[in-house]
């Protein structure tokens, strides 16, 4: 198939019998991205006419001995067959095509010729062979024809320089017939017997004294095919702002159909310097994450709308981030709130009756955490989480009392292994001196510490200088009693710091 699809093209053919040429014309519709309708210029009738330069193009032969091969190949293989393949890339065509070469043996930048979607053309192979399994969107399949000779080469080359001539010829004629056209260049097909003139127009060209001039200059068949911005850069190729090559040059086999209405869906910045290509166009790329976006908006309610959240804020929506599933919230009492996803429910629908203030004296921003189900208790009823039943609660204390009773049980292992009157291995350093002097120091330690304990607690527990009478006897001296408790506690704890110490 041709990447150029939607193109008119006018092929001529000359014939030494007639003064000048004997012109083809073949008018197909041109269906452009700003979707203007043309107008059919009138022409002469189309002729089959076979010459020695090259055959006539019939169309209805062509598509019958398609559908032949489509048959022959569909017969020829079965689905989910193994086949081998490489990938041929020719001049004048930034994308390269598969081709089938099932047990042949190809090198990687070998020149080869094969029939591209231009007709049969010198290419090089660009990939190492690949395989894939059969299937009926591979069709047609194509195969090498042969490897190319060094007169093939020598030929392709030779074409060249007489492509850059044609476009010298082409652009002076344009310039002298004052034609609105850009010619983008030139390709020879069928070993030079024909030449393609590919150019953009904004509308329909008459060019048919253009087409009468070049056959009388070249004397060979000519065909001027009017092609979009979109197709002159798949066909030129060219370095994106991302720094790698265009995808339309590289892999996108059907680019286009990409509108400004998936910027916005996406908040991108209508800037045309940021959303267009290098083909004046808006990015083919933009199309690659218009599902996520699509999907995403879906649990994110709508910019500038009243909602009312699963907490019960009622609000005006200021902003969407749909990467993220958040939404920024301006509610009825003045407060900017950033929330989650599912705190919004399409279903909540607003009370009847509750309208939002025009203005407000003050507004103030929360800076804190998102508001989410799992931060947010203030939730209406029936977003709540759901009790648990009785059974549940009876399961869980059960297993509850299980643990501690497991615990309480290995502490009971734990000392009974430390038992007291456990023998201990005898030690070879043992000194019985160094220990009577060790249980001295200690004796006169605790001794030393009892009497500070005495004179602390005396010092802190004096009773009151005032009588105390009545009611109030009883109570003061419990509290008394458990001043005392708590004063010895800590002379207690006191000890032990300094025994540590020690």
């Amino acid at each position: 198939m041709s990447d150029f699809q939607n193109s008119s093209s006018n092929e001529i053919k000359p014939n030494a019998s007639e003064a000048g040429s004997q012109i083809e014309t073949e008018n197909e519709p041109i269906t452009d991205e700003s979707s203007w309708e043309q107008e059919k210029l009138p022409g002469p009738e189309p002729e089959n006419i076979n010459n020695e330069d090259g055959p006539a193009f019939d169309e209805e032969l062509g598509k019958e001995s398609e559908k032949e091969e489509t048959r022959e190949q569909d017969s020829r293989f079965k689905d989910g067959q193994i086949l081998r393949f490489v990938k041929v890339r020719f001049s004048g065509n930034a994308k390269a095509f598969p081709f089938y070469i099932g047990k042949r043996q190809f090198q990687y930048g070998q020149t080869v010729v094969a029939m591209s979607d231009r007709g049969m053309m010198v290419g090089y192979i660009n990939s190492f062979p690949y395989e894939k399994s059969f299937d009926k969107s591979l069709l047609p399949v194509r195969s090498i024809a042969r490897v190319a000779t060094a007169e093939d080469i020598k030929q392709q080359e030779d074409f060249v320089f007489k492509e850059k001539e044609s476009e010298r010829i082409c652009l002076e004629l344009i310039e002298k017939y004052k034609l609105d056209m850009i010619l983008t260049h030139v390709e020879y097909t069928q070993f030079g017997k024909k030449a393609v003139f590919f150019f953009t127009a904004p509308a329909r060209v008459d060019f048919r004294d253009l087409v009468k001039e070049l056959v009388g200059r070249l004397r060979m068949r000519i065909e001027l095919r009017q092609i979009s911005l979109r197709d002159r850069a798949a066909a030129i190729g060219g370095i994106g702002v991302c720094g790698l090559q265009t995808c339309c040059s590289s892999f996108l086999s059907a680019y286009g159909n990409v509108s400004i209405k998936m910027a916005k869906n996406q908040n991108l910045a209508l800037v045309p310097s940021k959303l267009n290509g290098v083909c004046g166009q808006i990015k083919c790329c933009i199309k690659y994450e218009e599902e996520v976006y699509s999907e995403k908006r879906t649990r994110l309610p709508r910019e500038n709308s009243y909602i009312q959240t699963k907490n019960g804020d009622f609000g005006k929506v200021l902003q969407l981030s749909i990467l993220e599933e958040q939404f920024e919230m301006l509610t009825d009492k003045g407060i900017i709130r950033n929330y989650a996803g599912d705190m919004f429910d399409p279903k909540l629908l607003v009370a009847p009756g509750k309208k939002f203030p025009e203005s407000f004296e003050f507004v103030t921003r929360e800076t804190g955490p998102v508001m989410t189900l799992a931060t947010c208790h203030n939730l209406l009823a029936q977003y709540l989480p759901q009790p648990v039943s009785k059974a549940a609660d009876e399961s869980e204390m059960t297993t509850e009392f299980d643990k501690e009773d497991d615990d309480i049980a290995g502490e009971d292992f734990e000392g009974s292994q430390a038992h007291p009157n456990q023998e201990l291995a005898p030690d070879d350093d043992y000194d019985e001196s160094e220990d009577e002097d060790e249980s001295e120091d200690e004796e006169e330690n605790e001794e030393a510490s009892a009497q500070d304990i005495k004179m602390e607690v005396r010092h802190q527990t004096t009773p009151p200088s005032a009588p105390i009478s009545g009611h109030g006897n009883a109570s003061t001296k419990r509290e008394m009693e458990q001043e005392k408790k708590r004063q010895k506690e800590k002379a207690l704890q006191r000890f032990k710091k300094r025994t540590k110490r020690r």
